[in-house]
């Protein structure tokens, strides 16, 4: 497996998703014909030394892969299918380069190493922290289990056995009340009629 390097200047006028369509299309061949992409960087829109296909800017893209030694050539008539790639650029990296891809690829490999390490004490206080609950024993869990499915059901059919609402009857109206006689009222004495004898006037 051999180490090469790509650059490739995609049409600027191209929309964002068209353009990450056509790198997917490449990181796809490059796939499937034995190679492997190490890493992907994205240069930036800068204007062209001459302009080509009538095109003053182009979108610069790079792409560190290692494959075999047939790839670039297969890689290089693939390219030639896209109109939006306005240019493409294959090389081999020589032993200097090499050097400073494994030197970089081992100080990444200890950064991640140092941020695992870092974030292991963080997870492991963080657990310390959370309350754990005692584990019960299997057989008082399955009791537990048993017993809450047997209450459920029994509410179960509680439910549908219960009996109808008696309706309460109301009271029977007592009789009508008796009205209290009124005592009767003692009789008037009549008054004795005036005698129509009138004393008689003395003559003189």
């Amino acid at each position: 497996m051999q180490i090469y390097e790509t650059t490739l200047v995609i049409d600027s006028l191209q929309k964002t998703d068209e353009v990450q369509a056509t790198l997917g299309k490449m990181e796809t061949f490059i796939k499937n014909h034995g190679g492997n992409i190490r890493k992907k960087e994205e240069w930036g829109k800068k204007r062209l030394a001459y302009e080509i296909n009538r095109k003053q800017y182009g979108t610069y893209f790079h792409i560190l892969l290692e494959g075999p030694s047939d790839l670039p050539g297969l890689l290089s008539a693939e390219c030639k299918l896209q109109e939006s790639i306005l240019r493409h650029l294959t090389v081999k990296a020589d032993k200097h380069r090499r050097k400073q891809l494994d030197s970089e690829s081992v100080e990444q490999e200890e950064k991640d190493e140092v941020t695992a390490s870092e974030a292991e004490p963080v997870k492991a206080e963080q657990q310390e922290t959370e309350p754990q609950e005692p584990e019960q024993p299997e057989a008082e869990q399955q009791e537990a289990q048993q017993a809450d499915e047997q209450a459920v059901v029994s509410e179960k059919s509680e439910a549908s056995e219960a009996p109808a609402t008696e309706t309460a009857e109301a009271p029977e109206a007592p009789a009508t009340t008796e009205t209290a006689e009124a005592p009767e009222a003692p009789a008037k004495e009549t008054a004795e009629p005036a005698s129509n004898d009138e004393p008689e006037e003395v003559k003189s």
